[in-house]
């Protein structure tokens, strides 16, 4: 219903509506104020809804700085990240294979990386007697006999720290496992970047 708005100068006098009988007017009003009304009704209910939003998420979120033990909690989290890393190449290399199996695969050395064919790779990590030895040199400065590198390859949790002592203090020293791929070297690039 469209209306006609009537001015004397430039007061406005009243609307007229023309065709339209008095209570089709009281009806177009009622609906317009009704209209009116429900716009306000929910523009309050967002209002509402987003101050107790806001309320309810202040109030239950709590921001706590805490000071204490910070390196020993980063120094235990840098090795949480550490222990992965060493499960993660266990894994790929001999499906991190139990104690008992005494796992033992000989490399045909196909990559022609080793001095020969068919050398041993002990354990669930699969070293060879040789990179034990070299590591262990490395890192403790005493060389360490064939049947010594043997019995620690053999012991899985052993042969672990060995490994993790190498890849994260020797340069260079995850670069003696096949499983080795660009995703774990990323990794160990990352959490020696961390110390």
């Amino acid at each position: 219903m469209k209306n006609i708005k009537v001015f004397v100068g430039s007061e406005r006098l009243k609307d007229i509506y023309p065709y339209a009988s008095r209570f089709q007017v009281f009806k177009f009003k009622v609906r317009c104020l009704f209209r009116k009304f429900l716009q306000m009704v929910a523009l309050g209910g967002v209002v509402s809804v987003v101050i107790a939003v806001s309320f309810f998420i202040g109030r239950y979120t709590k921001t706590e700085v805490s000071f204490a033990d910070n390196t020993d909690s980063f120094a235990s989290k840098v090795d949480v990240l550490k222990n992965e890393v060493i499960e993660n190449i266990a894994k790929c290399e001999s499906g991190n294979a139990p104690k008992d199996k005494a796992l033992v695969v000989y490399d045909n050395n196909s990559r022609g990386t080793l001095k020969g064919k068919n050398i041993a790779s002990i354990g669930v990590m699969q070293m060879k007697v040789s990179t034990i030895q070299h590591f262990w040199k490395v890192l403790h400065n005493e060389d360490i006999s064939n049947y010594d590198a043997t019995i620690l390859a053999l012991d899985n949790d052993k042969a672990k720290a060995l490994a993790k002592e190498a890849i994260f203090g020797i340069e260079g020293g995850v670069f003696h496992w096949t499983c080795a791929n660009k995703d774990i070297i990323n990794q160990v690039t990352f959490i020696k970047k961390l110390k």
